[in-house]
């Protein structure tokens, strides 16, 4: 059995749920592992869970998807579009109600050095360095109760991951990837790390002068490790 982090049952839209009870769906139909990734699990985690809003808004939901290969991809596509979600110019991109769904796949996919390009559209390339790490360390949080969706969602050091790679890939052009990681290292502290503050990672609160803030901006450095 596989422990859940959190119970949010009540506290996500509704309409995002519903779109997750879909996808988790056709995966599990499929039997590919999937998680949340990007601003959703961001607002999951700080937002829900530890009461932190971010100061960015977005509706998009993110997901890294663990296939083979592209003909794997297209089973879950062609089953996502056939339930009425909308295709658009970019394969790896769909919309269902007012929700933009980003689905970037990982895993064996790739060529080995972590990237993906798609076979029919020489356009779309994709570093996905560090999509594998970010799903072998993510968590399950249960966004309902009735009936039971369980969702793995990046941790927020996996987010952070994530993001520090897309700025420096994308530098300049990715300023929002900026603005989420000063958020992660300004709350990573109060994200249910106090404890550790004073237990296993008291050294460095020592070392950082006793300051909260700058001491979780090194544990969170600690945990991307």
């Amino acid at each position: 059995m596989t422990s859940i982090s959190f119970n949010l049952s009540g506290k996500i839209d509704p309409i995002l749920v519903n779109v997750l009870r879909i996808v988790k769906k056709e995966a599990d139909a499929l039997g590919f592992p999937f998680f949340v990734v990007g601003a959703t699990a961001r607002d999951i985690l700080l937002e829900h869970c530890h009461a932190k809003r971010s100061p960015r808004r977005t509706s998009d939901l993110d997901i890294g998807i663990e296939v083979g290969g592209w003909d794997e991809f297209h089973k879950l596509s062609d089953a996502l579009i056939k339930i009425k979600f909308s295709p658009t110019d970019d394969p790896c991109k769909f919309r269902f109600d007012d929700i933009p769904l980003d689905v970037v796949p990982f895993g064996a996919i790739s060529d080995g050095d972590t990237i993906i390009r798609h076979p029919s559209d020489s356009a779309l390339v994709m570093n996905v360095l560090g999509f594998q790490e970010a799903y072998d360390y993510s968590t399950m949080i249960r966004i309902s109760d009735e009936p039971v969706l369980d969702i793995r969602v990046a941790t927020i050091p996996g987010i952070a991951l994530l993001k520090l790679i897309a700025w420096d890939e994308r530098y300049p052009d990715r300023s929002k990837d900026a603005v989420d990681l000063y958020f992660f290292m300004e709350k990573y502290a109060e994200a249910g790390n106090e404890d550790r503050l004073y237990g296993d990672d008291l050294d460095v609160m020592k070392s950082e002068g006793f300051d909260p803030e700058q001491a979780g901006i090194r544990i969170l450095g600690r945990d991307m490790g």
